[in-house]
């Protein structure tokens, strides 16, 4: 029977003590409680740390952990009534006030529970690290700030494929602030000192904006940023300045005529994208402008897989980059709309001496018909960025800046799974044939879009692909979603690093929000903007960061253009 000694008299609080382990509720190696004394106070995400000693050796032992409750209530009350008496100064009563801390980490890792009456600390700056693990990590992501204003951090390795991989990024659309979360992470990635430098240097990011053109800007100094703002910046190392490396692309503004990126806002330093179909049949494309197809095995997309192939192959023939139809018609096919007309006449020849059966193998007359009219749409949906006078210098070349935006906000929803589809293959492409191993960090906001629980599409399989083996090669997935829920599992499940910010009550309750221990699952139904639940894998909870305002404008009305008219002056004095 193990002995247990009792203090005659109660344990003295130590000096700046905030309270002591009660013995009232017990204390294990995970978690307990803390009597906050009546001068002092705990609030939630307070970090804490104890020290006591080694039962055997009378070593010291440090308990560091963080608080995830704080209650307080009347002491020997029995009627709610009595609340009443003891306003008005009849009923003594004691005021208890307790705060449930969640242990982080155990130095040296002896894990035994902490001993009642030992005092208990709010954690200094010198041992903040310590205790949520950040003096472990050899590369740290700058996250945010904490509730008492110090950094918190991500460990890197998690996020750039060295022990893991991916983001996942979770809220209600906006309110939950993930874009501007994601690009705070982005800019931390290619301007904190706390990342090595060659990893800064080399590592490259590409974004789709699909909001207006909210992302146009990214360059551009934010006229909102506060002074505030700045301090924070400068608080976790970070420069409170715009992104400076940045590519902007958007597609064709007309299918005819000079060649222009079609923007509202933003006229200059923006480049036109677009392919030719020739670029389209090399690269085999032509399944991404069925997305919607259905399952692989489905007749439609038997049809889809052998038309490509004819293209493919008539690629490979083509001269001075013109494709002729190789079944005998001998058909010059220059665009989209080419091709449509052509598999119209070969689907009408009533004596087609083989035509048909080479485009379309031995397929159901109705699988044809259906295969042709979704192409027909798609040739209007795509008509402003797929066309015949486009040049090599019209691809998106990912690889020139450290960050790429390409917006297609203004494309249909079919269009825009064609460009989002072919930029992954052209990257997964570059990566399996060259080995290169830098990182690529591919974000993709409404990812229940591209890679939804149910059904199938070819963008779909290549996220998996990403998902389950891409940290190894170098591309790491910053996804962000509405709703996890109804987002591919095996998708979210092999993200390392799980953010959210304010969730829809029954999206909260999913399995996939499991991370949200303690009170965080109910805190996320009411987080501000500005504010991210963030869970990593070398911390058991969960913590609460803020992001200050973005230091790049967001939006055309946030630009400083006066900034730039300063510089320009400034450059006109010198000359």
């Amino acid at each position: 029977m193990s002995e247990t000694t009792q203090p005659e008299t109660p344990p003295t609080p130590q000096a700046n003590s905030v309270g002591l382990v009660i013995g009232t509720r017990e204390s294990t190696p995970l978690a307990f409680w803390v009597g906050v004394h009546e001068d002092a106070y705990l609030q939630l995400d307070d970090v804490i740390y104890l020290q006591t000693a080694h039962p055997v050796t009378g070593d010291p032992l440090r308990f560091f952990g963080i608080v995830d409750e704080v209650v307080k209530k009347f002491e020997g009350l029995n009627f709610d009534s009595d609340n009443l008496m003891v306003q008005q100064g009849i009923l003594p009563v004691s005021l208890s006030f307790l705060a449930h801390v969640t242990i982080t980490r155990i130095d040296p890792e002896i894990f035994i529970p902490p001993h009642p009456g030992e005092a208990v600390y709010r954690a200094s700056a010198e041992n903040h690290d310590t205790a949520l693990c950040f003096d472990q990590m050899e590369k740290k992501l700058p996250a945010g700030l904490l509730q008492s204003g110090e950094p918190a951090f991500i460990n890197f390795e998690f996020v750039d494929g060295s022990k893991g991989g991916h983001i996942s990024i979770s809220g209600i659309s906006g309110v939950a602030t993930k874009t501007s979360y994601t690009l705070f992470l982005l800019h931390g990635i290619l301007n904190a000192s706390s990342i090595p430098a060659a990893t800064r240097k080399h590592s490259r990011a590409i974004i789709f904006n699909v909001k207006n053109e909210d992302l146009l800007f990214l360059d551009k100094p934010n006229k909102k940023l506060r002074p505030e703002d700045k301090q924070a910046y400068a608080k976790m190392g970070l420069p409170g300045t715009p992104f400076q490396d940045v590519a902007f692309y958007a597609p064709c503004d007309r299918a005819t005529g000079e060649i222009v990126a079609g923007t509202k806002t933003r006229t200059t330093g923006v480049s036109a994208y677009g392919w030719t179909l020739l670029q389209i049949a090399q690269d085999n494309l032509l399944p991404f402008l069925f997305s919607d197809a259905g399952n692989p095995t489905s007749n439609l997309n038997f049809v889809v897989e052998g038309v490509s192939n004819r293209l493919w192959e008539m690629a490979r023939e083509a001269k001075e980059g013109l494709m002729i139809s190789r079944e005998g018609l001998g058909v010059k096919i220059r665009s989209l709309h080419d091709l449509v007309n052509h598999l119209h006449r070969v689907l009408d020849e009533e004596e087609d001496g083989g035509y048909l059966r080479h485009w379309f193998g031995n397929n159901h007359t109705s699988t044809i018909r259906a295969f042709i009219r979704r192409l027909d749409a798609v040739v209007k949906q795509m008509a402003r960025f797929v066309r015949p006078d486009l040049t090599e210098s019209h691809r998106i070349d990912w690889k020139q800046k450290h960050l790429t935006v390409v917006d297609i906000n203004l494309l249909s929803a079919q269009a825009q799974m064609f460009v989002v589809g072919s930029v992954l293959k052209q990257i997964f492409e570059y990566k399996s044939e060259t080995g290169d191993k830098n990182p690529v960090f591919i974000v993709l906001d409404e990812l229940n879009r591209y890679a939804p629980r149910n059904g199938w599409s070819p963008i779909k399989e290549m996220l998996l692909d990403i998902a389950e083996r891409g940290r190894s090669m170098g591309l790491i997935l910053l996804g962000a979603q509405q709703t996890a829920s109804e987002v591919e599992k095996r998708v979210t499940a092999n993200a390392a690093i799980r953010v959210n910010g304010r969730l829809d009550a029954a999206e909260a309750g999913a399995k996939e929000y499991g991370y949200l221990q303690g009170g965080f699952r109910q805190r996320s139904l009411m987080i501000r903007p500005g504010s991210m639940v963030v869970q990593q894998p070398e911390l058991p909870t969960p913590i609460l960061v803020h992001v200050p305002m973005p230091a790049w404008a967001t939006r055309h009305t946030e630009w400083d253009t006066r900034t730039e008219e300063v510089q320009a002056e400034d450059l006109f004095n010198r000359f």
